[in-house]
């Protein structure tokens, strides 16, 4: 009989292993101009909230304030630096990659959340809201936190906590209203659970 593999032993350490070797991939060539760049008229809206003006009032953008005002908040810290904003924008990546991990480690085990890790990290589509200053992976984030929230709330019974996952996701639609999705899928799995124990 095969012994089993240490890893749920130290599953939290490779994980923080993965996340470093992500940071180094992310942060990789962050700086460098593609034809497909669109953050252009975010940094700008950014800007002019730093300088005071107000979003909807002073310009127009079709970006939601939370997200504005992060950026303007970011521009007002460090100045009109594009590198500040990517790099916020991929430490926020990182952060939803890491609560992926936690949902994943507590709903299908460690050796399912290192896979699912790395196969987040390398996503086409996460990589390329990880590079720009876009409100999708701020959206992501709070979607992720949500998400671990649901979980946590559903194992333990705890009515509080799904009232602070519902929270979460309220914040998070205020970065991109995409966040419908997860959060009517939450919703759902209640409402099946609900019918399933009838």
């Amino acid at each position: 009989m095969g012994r089993a593999l240490p890893t749920k032993k130290y599953c939290n350490l490779i994980a923080i292993g993965i996340l470093i070797l992500s940071l180094a991939f992310y942060l990789y060539r962050v700086d460098a101009w593609f034809m497909h760049d669109d953050e252009g008229s975010y940094c700008y809206a950014a800007w002019r909230i730093a300088e005071g003006e107000l979003p909807y009032r002073d310009f127009l953008t079709p970006q939601l304030p939370l997200f504005l005002y992060w950026g303007g908040g970011m521009v007002k810290m460090f100045g009109t630096s594009i590198l500040a904003l990517r790099y916020a924008t991929v430490l926020a990546t990182l952060l939803s990659a890491f609560f992926v991990y936690l949902v994943a480690k507590d709903t299908l085990g460690c050796n399912v959340a290192l896979l699912s890790l790395p196969l987040f990290v390398v996503h086409k589509d996460v990589y390329f809201i990880a590079r720009f200053f876009r409100p999708e992976a701020y959206m992501l984030l709070f979607a992720a936190i949500g998400m671990y929230a649901f979980v946590l709330s559903h194992r333990q019974n705890r009515c509080w906590g799904l009232l602070f996952s519902g929270g979460v996701f309220g914040f998070a639609m205020l970065f991109k209203l995409f966040v419908a999705l997860p959060f009517a899928g939450c919703v759902l799995f209640l409402l099946y659970e609900w019918l399933r124990s009838r």
